[in-house]
């Protein structure tokens, strides 16, 4: 077994993309090819809303093209958000300056329309931080701002998102993970039919529906009981389960939350047409921040697996 060491680690294969409004997730270069892109999104300032974009980091933005662990980092930027969900978690944990960050925090569960709140406000921001970068851009002659307007509908989406008061969590989750910013918009096809299955969705805290390219939809619930994780894995039986377990095990181990799975075989047809990999997340509105990394957790095990998957 491929030894997963820290989490940050896991590393996707690229998968194929056609445009901005239908992706996946895709590879991570490592870190040595990454090193001119990271210095050029990280040192743009944006910790002030309007402040003016120097134009050579705009032409380096657009000629670096970034690769997806630059995308998140620059929207992990726009937004001030820390660059981890463990960070986040102890932000909320703290003495935090963020009036609306200690909102999220109710009685050690996130109030996941708090979160909502919070994301948007801070993407309110990011878009107007865009938008005078797109401007800049033009401005000193740039060729194209198509990376910028890329990002700019990712933040109009999560904008959106969190206005409606709908369940933000695939949201923030995906600015935790290397990806194509197309997967933010693209509606998960997955009709739970099982009854077995929907009453598990109805009983759990947070519930992820899956759609892989090797082994057709999978369901993930998982219920926060005392100090442990239960987790309800409805799978078929070409999903490498044992692999999955112990990748899994060794992380928890790792960041001090015990886990159980329990697996089960999906009574529905195996359909292995998904051309994509996608998920959405059904949740209640208080989860424990522990039920949050686990599932950010579970996202990246389960991509990384199905990517790297072969006959």
């Amino acid at each position: 077994m491929t030894n997963f060491n820290p989490i940050n680690n896991l590393n996707f294969v690229r998968l194929p993309s056609n445009n901005i409004k239908n992706t996946n997730l895709t590879e991570i270069s490592d870190d040595n090819t990454l090193n001119n892109s990271n210095q050029n999104s990280s040192n743009i300032p944006l910790n002030k809303t309007f402040e003016p974009i120097n134009p050579a980091l705009i032409y380096s933005l657009e000629l670096a093209k970034m690769d997806n662990k630059v995308l998140v980092k620059y929207l992990q930027s726009l937004l001030s958000l820390p660059d981890s969900i463990d960070k986040f978690i102890q932000q909320l944990n703290s003495d935090s300056k963020d009036s609306q960050m200690l909102k999220i925090l109710v009685e050690n569960l996130i109030d996941t329309k708090a979160l909502s709140e919070f994301l948007n406000q801070k993407s309110k921001v990011a878009i107007d931080k865009i938008l005078q970068t797109i401007s800049s851009s033009l401005k000193f002659g740039a060729d194209e701002s198509s990376q910028l307007k890329d990002i700019l509908s990712i933040l109009t989406y999560i904008q959106s998102q969190s206005s409606s008061n709908s369940n933000i969590l695939k949201e923030f989750l995906l600015l935790y993970i290397p990806i194509n910013g197309q997967i933010f918009d693209r509606q998960v096809e997955y009709n739970v039919e099982d009854n077995e299955e929907k009453e598990v969705i109805k009983s759990q805290d947070l519930s992820i529906m899956f759609e892989t390219i090797n082994f057709s939809n999978i369901l993930c619930s998982l219920s926060a009981q005392n100090n442990d994780i239960i987790i309800y894995f409805y799978i078929h039986n070409q999903f490498p389960k044992e692999k999955f377990k112990n990748i899994l095990m060794e992380f928890s181990k790792d960041i001090n939350i015990n886990t159980f799975i329990d697996f089960k075989l999906k009574k529905e047809t195996f359909n292995k047409a998904n051309p994509e990999q996608n998920f959405k997340i059904i949740s209640k509105s208080y989860i424990s921040p522990a039920v949050l990394i686990l599932s950010h957790l579970i996202i990246k095990i389960i991509f990384k697996i199905d990517s790297d998957f072969s006959i």
